[in-house]
């Protein structure tokens, strides 16, 4: 029986893998469906996902509504992916505001 490895991006001369966040770097608009009250909302919602380079993981930022809006949320994640030990290490929520003012 034959066995096959999983890879992500590129490797080196060394065998190490290189950029493999790269296939997740990108920028998305939508919608965030919850449920509060028994009613379902529709927030606006920006995913964007880059590499944190530095620290040798993605970041996710989330920006729920918009500035100045009661329900504007932003959280920041990250997360990191060891491929020699098949493990994933996340964050909890670094980067959090809040808008204290309702849009007019």
């Amino acid at each position: 029986m034959m066995g096959a490895a999983l890879t992500f991006g590129s490797t080196n001369a060394h065998g190490q893998t290189t950029d493999m966040y790269s296939n997740f770097v990108g920028h998305w608009v939508g919608y965030n469906e919850s449920l509060r009250d028994g009613k379902v909302l529709h927030t606006p919602l920006t995913l964007t996902v880059s590499e944190d380079s530095q620290h040798g993981r993605m970041r996710f930022d989330y920006v729920y509504s918009e500035k100045g809006n009661k329900d504007y949320d932003v959280l920041t994640r990250f997360v990191a992916f060891s491929p020699a030990t098949g493990k994933r290490r996340y964050s909890g929520r670094v980067l959090r505001q809040r808008s204290t003012q309702q849009k007019v």
